[in-house]
């Protein structure tokens, strides 16, 4: 990693994160690859894919369900168009869908069925991960995602990444 940009709107949620998780934030702090923006991360993903400065080789998309319209305008086709442009060939983009853990039906399945075909209409490969909530993730480059087990292990070797971040297998 040579750079996390961490974007957040509300200066209160960082203070209070930082209070929780205080031994954390400290080595954070001391990593100078690590920057923490206070900006509506709808507005920073705007501006970055406006001024096509800055590459991201993944962005996660760590917002709650679109259950509001401040909600809403992160699950757009405008917004995953905008995302697509701010990432480097290859780059993945992943968010959470709300799920259940056998079967989704109903109005949950509606709305997963719109978020995944929001997302298709911007990138042409998904993977989703079937955990509670599921785990999206997008490509514009089928390299970049997969959900074969062996190639998924190749790259757990190749990275070696420990057993709780083996869902993030990237190119």
């Amino acid at each position: 990693i040579s750079r996390l940009d961490s974007v957040v709107l509300d200066p209160k949620v960082v203070s209070l994160l930082h209070r929780m998780n205080r031994k954390e934030v400290e080595e954070l702090e001391k990593d100078s690859r690590f920057h923490e923006i206070t900006e509506d991360g709808r507005r920073f993903v705007r501006i970055l894919a406006q001024s096509g400065k800055q590459k991201y080789d993944v962005v996660y998309l760590n917002q709650p369900e679109p259950l509001s319209t401040l909600l809403n305008r992160f699950y757009t086709v405008e917004f995953f168009r905008d995302v697509s442009r701010i990432l480097a060939p290859g780059g993945v983009m992943s968010l959470r869908m709300a799920s259940t853990v056998n079967y989704t039906s109903g109005e949950l399945g509606r709305a997963a069925k719109t978020m995944v075909a929001t997302v298709r209409a911007v990138f042409p490969w998904i993977v989703i991960c079937p955990e509670s909530p599921h785990l999206v993730f997008a490509s514009g480059s089928r390299d970049s995602i997969s959900s074969d087990p062996s190639v998924l292990a190749a790259r757990y070797r190749q990275f070696k990444l420990k057993p709780a971040i083996m869902a993030l297998m990237f190119r």
